[in-house]
Order: C-alpha cells, then sequence, then structure tokens
C-alpha cells in the first residue's frame, strides 16, 4: 500500500499518494494502529478498486460510449481514466460517476445483480467512512 506517515506539530498524518488520509495522536503507538488498520483494509480489499471491481467496467464502456466527456473530467486520454480508476478506490469511482451524473450522463449497469452490488458496495462504503470518522 501506498500509505507514508510524517510527523506534523504533535501528530502523526498519514498520507496515500501524497495526499492526507487522516491524522493521529502524537504518540507512535496509535500511529501504528491506524496504518494496521489501512494495510488490513487494504488486504482484504475493502476499498481498493481493480478493473474486475464492480461498475468499473461499466463506467469504462459508458465513457468509451461518450469520449467526448474524457476532457471535461480532466483527462486527456481515455488511458488516463483506467489509470485513475486502477490507482483510486471506492470514493474516486463514486466521484467520477457523480461527475458523468452531472453532465448528463448515466452509467448503465449491466444487471440488476450489479446494481445491488453497487448498493452494497457503497454502504459499506459509508461504515467504513464512519469508523473513519469516529477514530
Amino acid at each position: 500500500m501506498p500509505y507514508t506517515a510524517k510527523k506534523v506539530g504533535d501528530q502523526y498524518c498519514v498520507y496515500k499518494h501524497g495526499e492526507k488520509v487522516g491524522c493521529t495522536d502524537g504518540n507512535k503507538e496509535a500511529l501504528k494502529k491506524y496504518m494496521a488498520a489501512l494495510h488490513i483494509n487494504a488486504k482484504e480489499g475493502v476499498n481498493e478498486l481493480t478493473l474486475n471491481s464492480h461498475g468499473v467496467r461499466d463506467i469504462l464502456k459508458t465513457i468509451l460510449n461518450h469520449l467526448e466527456v474524457i476532457p471535461k473530467l480532466g483527462f486527456k486520454k481515455f488511458k488516463d481514466v483506467i489509470e485513475y480508476l486502477r490507482d483510486g478506490d471506492l470514493e474516486e469511482q463514486d466521484k467520477l460517476e457523480q461527475q458523468l451524473k452531472a453532465m448528463g450522463v448515466s452509467v448503465v449497469y449491466e444487471s440488476k445483480e450489479k446494481q445491488l452490488r453497487k448498493v452494497v458496495r457503497e454502504e459499506v462504503a459509508k461504515v467504513i467512512k464512519g469508523k473513519r470518522q469516529t477514530k
């Protein structure tokens, strides 16, 4: 996992790809627990995306059918969108889907089962996010 920690004042802040994920109290024990939780989460694959993750292929197919949205989303090429999703997590996927929706482009999911998985994924993400906020 691409997590790094840095002491900032009296806290340890954790970063992923240079963006701050969060901060802990100033002791190393709290940092160890926080980092362990992040790595466990990553090993379980709860919040990490792959190109086989639910919805990713559907989003990519939608963008392929609407290539004009690529620059509007802030990307130069379709390959950049693929890398963004591959390197991202559920929040990036949701953010991209919301941007598409704001442009009037709806992601079409292949089946009702996938729609159900999307709802479950969103609920799991809310639970995980809630746990992070309560720490």
